[in-house]
């Protein structure tokens, strides 16, 4: 059986994110857009009741994308 990774919640997964951005020198308007559109998927999955960013599969974040598709977002803004 495999060992599943600890588990790491979103609000540390997104620090993480965030200083990974900086650390590759992102503008803070790039880090602005990821957190906000990364903020907007964890509220999404919350209402999921998945609360650990260890847990998100391929098949939440697929079906986040059909729910932004059928709110009219533009194939570029998903």
């Amino acid at each position: 059986m495999q060992d599943l990774p600890n588990p790491v919640s979103f609000e540390i997964a997104l620090e993480k994110f965030r200083n990974y951005l900086r650390s590759q020198n992102r503008s803070s308007a790039t880090s602005v857009a990821y957190s906000s559109d990364l903020a907007q998927l964890k509220r999404h999955l919350e209402s999921h009741r998945i609360t650990q960013a260890t847990t998100v599969s391929t098949e939440h974040l697929e079906a986040y994308i059909t729910v932004l598709q059928t709110q009219s977002y533009t194939p570029k803004s998903v």
